[in-house]
């Protein structure tokens, strides 16, 4: 199975930044700094989605920690 893109378009740039809008017609606000030099307006772009399983269970392992720093904070 792929995993799944969703297509938009660098509409235009402001300053040092740069708007992409989706399809649907969000926009995003992206650091202009953070895209290669050959994007242009108007070209079209995709998003591949796809989780970061590592990302993932370390962010659950930090919110566990500061769960239970809380609640043993009450204890005391």
């Amino acid at each position: 199975m792929t995993a799944p893109f969703i297509t938009a378009v660098l509409d235009r740039f402001e300053g040092d930044k740069a708007v992409i809008r989706f399809d649907d017609g969000q926009t995003l606000i992206f650091p202009k700094i953070d895209l290669f030099d050959q994007y242009h307006e108007g070209d079209a772009l995709y998003f591949l989605v796809s989780p970061d399983v590592n990302l993932t269970a370390a962010r659950e392992k930090l919110a566990t920690a500061l769960i239970n720093d809380l609640l043993n904070k009450d204890k005391n």
